[in-house]
């Protein structure tokens, strides 16, 4: 595939429509800031702020610009790749409502399990049912993955993500995690403790095991942090790799 910027512009128009429409008109910032329920992304504004630079015929994105884009995923996409001299095979699967159906029951001969989960979400609505929570749809979705049958000796490793729009969500503008059911029970305190926090958060996905003995390793990640991610996927080949040897008996679990 070759990138033709000619016919990948964005209409000069339309940038301009957009443009006034985000920097003149008060409701549609409104909007925005109550995108925990209107679902807008977060990274909208960080594109609607350089529309003149995206509109330029000669723009290229930066690697921030990819790291901020968002796309869902609809069905079940497989990629290998090397890491370390070792080949991993991911099977990448959607997990809006919609899309469940199409995995639930592909878990066989599955090494391991990686749930990500936004750690932000605590205060949003789901997008498929506005009656629902999407913190609450994350913990009963991980609960029912980590009970599954077929999955009673995978490994679980659970990606808390956007772990930067937490701290500010929660650290700085205060909105308290009892907003979510499952976190009700939170005791907080003035300072807003981050730790304190995604300890809490943590032990709540941990504690849908229902076994009691399986192994779940949970990591704060931020997509965006590519130095965060390095080292987060290095720890994951290494539970992968030892949960493989130890299953295959040539070491001790």
């Amino acid at each position: 595939y070759q990138y033709d910027k000619s016919k990948h512009c964005l209409d000069e128009d339309i940038c301009s429509a957009i443009n006034k429409l985000w920097t003149e008109e008060a409701v549609i910032k409104e909007i925005y800031e109550l995108r925990n329920i209107t679902k807008i992304e977060t990274s909208s504004a960080y594109f609607w702020n350089k529309l003149d630079e995206i509109q330029d015929s000669n723009y290229l994105p930066a690697n921030e610009d990819i790291l901020l884009c968002r796309l869902k995923t609809t069905g079940l996409h497989e990629q290998q790749f090397e890491m370390k001299g070792d080949t991993m095979h991911i099977i990448d699967v959607g997990g809006q409502r919609s899309q469940r159906r199409k995995w639930i029951h592909c878990f066989e001969y599955v090494v391991a399990v990686i749930f990500i989960a936004s750690l932000s979400c605590y205060d949003e609505i789901l997008e498929e049912d506005t009656q629902v929570n999407s913190m609450v749809d994350q913990i009963e979705l991980f609960d029912n993955i980590c009970n599954n049958h077929n999955l009673s000796q995978t490994a679980m490793i659970i990606f808390l993500n956007k772990r930067d729009l937490f701290r500010q969500k929660y650290c700085t503008n205060h909105i308290p995690l009892t907003q979510c059911e499952y976190f009700k029970d939170f005791q907080f305190n003035d300072e807003y403790d981050y730790k304190l926090a995604t300890d809490y958060i943590i032990n709540t996905f941990e504690s849908m095991d229902r076994s009691q003995n399986k192994k779940i390793f949970t990591h704060l990640t931020s997509a965006i942090d590519t130095n965060n991610i390095e080292k987060v996927f290095g720890d994951v080949q290494e539970i992968i790799i030892a949960n493989s040897l130890a299953e295959a008996g040539l070491i001790d679990e």
